[in-house]
């Protein structure tokens, strides 16, 4: 029920076309997260319904902690993250 998830964004990034890192007031950054993942289709139930509610809700990330690298803080713990 419980799986691992792997993802990755940018931090203040605003344009990615025609502009020098120098034209930005800070440099943009990645950032790389691993955490936890819920799985809500893996629990058994006789009920269609709720099988229909756990595969709808499914697409929702639901908080979880979470490690964050990047180059500016290197590796950051969050209780919370989504």
């Amino acid at each position: 029920m419980v799986e691992h998830s792997f993802g990755f964004g940018v931090n203040q990034m605003i344009s990615s076309e025609g502009k020098s890192f120098e034209d930005f007031i800070s440099e943009p950054y990645r950032q790389y997260y691993f955490g936890l993942d819920v799985d809500l289709e893996k629990i058994e139930t006789d009920k269609t319904w709720l099988r229909k509610v756990f595969k709808v809700f499914n697409h929702i990330k639901i908080p979880a902690p979470t490690v964050e690298f990047n180059r500016n803080s290197g590796g950051k713990f969050h209780w919370l993250y989504f």
